[in-house]
């Protein structure tokens, strides 16, 4: 690609003002933002795809789409919003940014050149430590969020690590595949589903899922307890079973899945990016 001349082997306009955060509410109004915000305030992040034909286009890589199951190309956009349990099911937005891949990575770390004059580099993030970076900017900007709801690819061993030592409280979706410690036995937790089928759980009106947690342990975690939440939703006359997760064991189910809800919204603005 370097050689295509697709690498940005120097700051351009255009990749300058990619590298800047563009805040969809200005920092001003964060104070009113703030008072509006009452109760547990999360901030729900995700990646957004902008589909594009061409690799000439500055900042453009290929990126593969959950949504989707392909590889597409395009400018994948780092969003997040704010979220508050039981007051509103709304997101109020807050930052988005390109998220620079590796392949187009322009840091002091890759160059052997001089800096450039302007100063300016484009290093690359690893997802969750864009992740991360959002919360604290949030933080330090005074709004005082207490965790972060994402989707699954931040519920791997080594991002609930790193969140812990971010002191955040993470709450997403986590992969069936997942080995948990569920009363002395080793399961998958996909199992969670045999062992309470969804006659036998709770259900939720307001979203009309059916639904029940249990804290179990993780291993490879530096805290090991978690609470995952078994999700029975009703696609057309089946009920299909989907897992969440909250390193927080006292948040309760019902705040865990009123927070879940930006994941849908989330996936359906990325949808709509990428259409």
């Amino acid at each position: 690609m370097a050689a295509e001349g697709l690498l940005p082997h120097s700051p351009s306009y255009t990749l300058r003002q990619f590298s800047q955060p563009c805040l969809a509410v200005p920092a001003h109004f964060l104070p009113r933002i703030s008072a509006i915000l009452k109760g547990r305030v999360y901030l729900s992040f995700d990646f957004m795809l902008q589909k594009r034909s061409s690799e000439c286009i500055e900042g453009v890589d290929q990126y593969y789409s959950n949504s989707q199951k392909r590889i597409l190309m395009g400018h994948q956009y780092a969003s997040s919003a704010f979220l508050t349990p039981y007051v509103s099911h709304d997101l109020l937005p807050f930052q988005l940014e390109l998220h620079i891949s590796k392949a187009l990575e322009y840091s002091q770390q890759t160059q052997t050149q001089p800096p450039p004059e302007n100063g300016i580099y484009y290093p690359y993030l690893k997802p969750i430590e864009r992740l991360i970076a959002h919360l604290k900017h949030a933080r330090d900007l005074g709004v005082a969020c207490v965790g972060v709801v994402a989707d699954a690819e931040f519920t791997t061993k080594e991002n609930l690590n790193l969140c812990r030592a971010a002191n955040l409280e993470l709450i997403g979706r986590i992969k069936k595949s997942m080995v948990m410690n569920y009363q002395g036995e080793k399961k998958q937790i996909r199992h969670m589903a045999e062992l309470f089928p969804f006659k036998s759980c709770s259900h939720y009106k307001t979203v009309g899922w059916r639904a029940r947690s249990s804290i179990v342990s993780i291993e490879g975690l530096d805290q090991p307890l978690v609470k995952i939440v078994l999700i029975w939703r009703k696609n057309r006359s089946e009920w299909i079973p989907f897992f969440l997760l909250s390193t927080n064991i006292e948040t309760t189910t019902g705040e865990i899945i009123s927070s879940t809800l930006a994941i849908d919204r989330g996936a359906e603005c990325g949808s709509s990016c990428q259409n």
